[in-house]
């Protein structure tokens, strides 16, 4: 874990004696977060004791790093939903969540923090931030919802047909009763 956290800084200061690039917080953030991850990573934690969490904890207050999971649980939790609804008028739902689960499932994670990192603020919107842990924050956000929601959609699909059949007889709606009865025994089966 310690070598691949010096390369990591070996290869930045190599990139930047080059002048490749004008953005050099843009880039030191997305190398910080790169090594997060790759000191953050259970093998790194088994191995090492706590390397990883003291990184992360100087990166990232307790705050953002709580706002971040549970942007994670929420959209992948909103995808699975929209994978799991049935009938022809979801049809682009169905499209649009497995398109997005699909496309940033099979992202690399350190790609989608370069194209975030460097294409985002590189485009000078105004009223886009240029905060390069912004950027990072979005692209972990964006790469694990597709994870958490296939995670959440087997949770969904793992509930017995015959529930869903019994909220139904005792009146309840099929929103009701995804949120009543489906539900909560799927995410009670995935954690």
């Amino acid at each position: 874990c310690l070598v691949a956290a010096m390369l990591i800084v070996v290869w930045m200061v190599i990139y930047r004696a080059t002048g490749h690039s004008t953005y050099w917080e843009i880039e030191l953030a997305t190398y910080l977060i790169v090594a997060t991850v790759l000191l953050g990573s259970p093998y790194c934690l088994r191995t090492k004791g706590h390397i990883g969490v003291d990184l992360i904890s100087e990166l990232l207050p307790a705050r953002g790093r709580l706002l971040l999971s549970r942007l994670i649980a929420i959209l992948g939790l909103t995808l699975a939903v929209m994978r799991t609804v049935r009938g022809p008028v979801a049809f682009p739902l169905r499209l649009f969540a497995t398109a997005y689960v699909d496309l940033f499932r099979g992202l690399p994670l350190l790609l989608v923090f370069f194209l975030l990192g460097f294409g985002a603020p590189a485009l000078q919107l105004s009223g886009v931030p240029n905060s390069a842990l912004f950027w990072g924050g979005c692209a972990l956000v964006l790469s694990y919802s597709a994870y958490v929601a296939e995670v959440f959609r087997a949770g969904i699909e793992s509930v017995h047909p015959s529930q869903r059949a019994a909220a139904r007889s005792l009146g309840l709606t099929y929103g009701q009763s995804l949120r009543h009865v489906v539900l909560p025994q799927a995410v009670r089966r995935v954690m």
